[in-house]
């Protein structure tokens, strides 16, 4: 399954981002935010931080992140909010 989940990011993020887009409260109250400060919309700027996400992780940092979410109880909710949390961190430095 986290294989899927890891080729899914790297091929058709698209699938992720609907899926997240409208179901993750959580996720979306800090993409709302994050994206007003960017002057985007919130499915623009998941979609940027899935892009910046899977251009600047290389295949060795595969592994460990998956091995890392494998972990979580949601695998696919816990990889998005990495991702968000990333792409805040990157928007702040």
């Amino acid at each position: 399954m986290l294989a899927d989940l890891l080729e899914t990011l790297k091929t058709t993020p698209e699938k992720l981002i609907d899926r997240h887009h409208e179901g993750d409260e959580v996720l979306m109250s800090l993409v709302r935010e994050a994206a007003a400060e960017r002057d985007m919309s919130p499915r623009e700027y998941l979609a940027m931080a899935v892009g910046n996400f899977v251009d600047s992780t290389s295949e060795s940092d595969w592994l460990p992140i998956a091995q890392r979410l494998h972990q979580q109880d949601d695998p696919e909710r816990s990889c998005m909010h990495e991702i968000v949390r990333s792409q805040i961190e990157r928007d702040r430095r």
